[in-house]
């Protein structure tokens, strides 16, 4: 779907690809947030190169930081995170703090059971999205 004028938050972010897809798609903004340096280095190079004049920005923290203390909200929140050492429920739990009215979020992670009623859940082998 177009992503036109929508606000647009990518977490643990990696080479930037969910984040530019959605700019390519029309979206107004994306704040990209990952925390491993070299993932970081390679994002900055790849929204420097693809993402010329765009409204983009780049937060080289972790993600759970990140939601816990920012302020801005957002239309959209793509999230894929790594499969293993990741407390996905904390993450689902804090997503619905950064979103404005009517936003919604879509998480990969690896297959398990979730107890959440707001949420669909579409499988792919072992691995499932939680759109929300």
């Amino acid at each position: 779907e177009p992503f036109n004028e929508l606000i647009v938050l990518d977490l643990f972010a990696g080479l930037g690809t969910l984040g530019i897809e959605a700019i390519s798609r029309g979206a107004k903004s994306a704040t990209f947030v990952e925390q491993k340096k070299v993932n970081f280095n390679y994002l900055k190079q790849n929204v420097k190169t693809i993402c010329v004049n765009d409204n983009v920005t780049l937060e080289n923290v972790d993600a759970f930081s990140f939601l816990s203390s920012t302020d801005d909200k957002f239309d959209i929140v793509l999230a894929d995170p790594p499969y293993f050492n990741i407390d996905i429920i904390n993450l689902l739990s804090l997503i619905p703090k950064v979103l404005l009215k009517n936003g919604k979020f879509a998480v990969e992670m690896k297959k398990m059971h979730i107890e959440e009623h707001n949420v669909r859940i579409k499988t792919y082998g072992n691995s499932q999205v939680v759109f929300g």
